[in-house]
């Protein structure tokens, strides 16, 4: 009897271990493929928009300097305006000084 005892004890340790086995292999595969279709479902989303702030940031750069580029632009033309301007100043000085006279003090700013 001991022998059958021991028999069956091996047999029902075989069939736990089957059962262990079998259920940690569907658990396993369970969120294998779980966390497989959040990444392809997530990853696919991810890029997309990724790829979309990566543009949005490239028009957001190019804008800044067409920006930038334009009011360099406009600097630039307003130039000759201020220098004509400051220009004009000292010759309307120069000409008064010398129509009253090249004795005069020469008007001060």
């Amino acid at each position: 009897m001991n022998k059958d005892e021991s028999d069956r004890n091996e047999k029902k340790a075989q069939h736990i271990k089957l059962w262990g086995v079998f259920i940690f292999g569907l658990i396993g595969a369970t969120v294998t493929a779980f966390s497989l279709s959040r990444l392809q479902s997530k990853g696919g989303s991810s890029f997309r928009t990724a790829f979309q702030e990566a543009w949005k940031r490239y028009n957001k750069r190019l804008q800044e300097e067409y920006e930038e580029e334009m009011e360099r632009v406009e600097r630039i033309r307003r130039m000759p305006c201020v220098f004509n301007r400051e220009r004009d100043k000292y010759r309307r000085n120069y000409e008064s000084w010398k129509e009253n006279g090249a004795g005069a003090t020469f008007p001060k700013r």
